[in-house]
């Protein structure tokens, strides 16, 4: 394998993990757990 085979195939192994992660991250629930966090936080 030469030195560009090598560069593209990082390239390539990088921008899927990249997309892999972004995929994940988008699966990811952030709801919030109470629609009233601020005031039951600013209680608490």
């Amino acid at each position: 394998m030469n030195w560009g085979k090598a560069i593209v195939l990082t390239f390539v192994l990088f921008a899927g993990f990249i997309g892999g992660m972004v995929y994940w991250m988008h699966r990811e629930r952030v709801d919030l757990v109470r629609d009233d966090y601020y005031q039951t936080e600013m209680v608490y």
